[in-house]
């Protein structure tokens, strides 16, 4: 087996408009390591998360990948059938997004929404008691109070937080081997955000599942990321460890996005 779990090679993403070709991702390459975290960073439009939805397979029409290959675990995700595919998607690889409530649907309880999950890992061989045994298990896995009764409630009767704490147990059914959190803490405030960073570095640790961390936020992949991409204008600008990074930055991009990063030990100069 290869150590490499995932391999993008010369990736190239566009999006087929009325005024003509957009290019999304214009020819990116990197790799992850099981078990590594790894965050992209970049501003709105960079590229970082159709990437990352290419990887997923969702990148549907206007949208198309146009070259590059994506190796994962050693199979070609580009020529998998859609069979494949669906299955591929969410048993090893799963994704969080950045607004829960639009993720999850309001009229179905939370587990019964979990439920589906497992029995698209499981299908036929999961009963109905195992799901309940296992939904309180990820419940419990993530932090939520009082699982049992959780399970009976709609995503309205969650906080932001919570509804967040249930889309990780949602992507953690399937025991994905990666871990795709797409912006997944910018629907909540300051102290929920730096919980839900805490969760996802314990249950990273507890699993030994990689991560790709897509964020504008250089703070939050100092704190978790074990190696960094910089994208901009559909391209990486610079990529390496993240001390190589944060200590000697080459790019003017990287440089502005560092100096933009609050420092308590500036003093302020009327």
């Amino acid at each position: 087996m290869s150590k490499e779990l995932l391999k993008i090679n010369d990736l190239k993403v566009s999006f087929f408009t009325p005024a003509g070709e957009v290019k999304a991702v214009n020819g990116i390459s990197y790799s992850l390591e099981p078990g590594k975290v790894l965050g992209i960073v970049g501003e709105s439009g960079s590229g970082k998360s159709v990437s990352s939805y290419s990887i997923m397979g969702l990148v549907d029409k206007p949208g198309k990948i146009v070259g590059g290959s994506i190796i994962f675990d050693g199979k070609d995700v580009s020529t998998m059938t859609k069979a494949q595919r669906q299955n591929f998607a969410g048993n090893e690889v799963a994704m969080i997004f950045q607004d829960p409530m639009t993720c999850l649907n309001p009229v179905f309880t939370i587990g019964d929404q979990i439920a589906e999950s497992l029995i698209h890992k499981y299908g036929k061989k999961i009963s109905k008691k195992e799901i309940k045994k296992r939904s309180i298990e990820l419940l419990t896995l993530v932090g939520i109070n009082e699982p049992e009764k959780r399970l009976a409630q709609y995503p309205h009767e969650f906080s932001g937080g919570m509804r967040q704490r249930v889309m990780i147990a949602m992507a953690l059914a399937g025991s994905p081997k990666l871990l795709i959190a797409d912006e997944p803490t910018t629907a909540l405030d300051v102290t929920i955000q730096a919980q839900i960073l805490e969760l996802l570095k314990d249950i990273q640790q507890k699993t030994g599942m990689a991560i790709i961390l897509i964020t504008h936020d250089l703070g939050i992949v100092a704190d978790m990321a074990d190696d960094v991409i910089v994208m901009y204008g559909g391209k990486i600008v610079e990529q390496g460890s993240v001390y190589k990074i944060f200590n000697t930055p080459h790019h003017p991009y990287t440089k502005g996005l560092l100096r933009s990063l609050p420092d308590l030990n500036k003093k302020e100069i009327n």
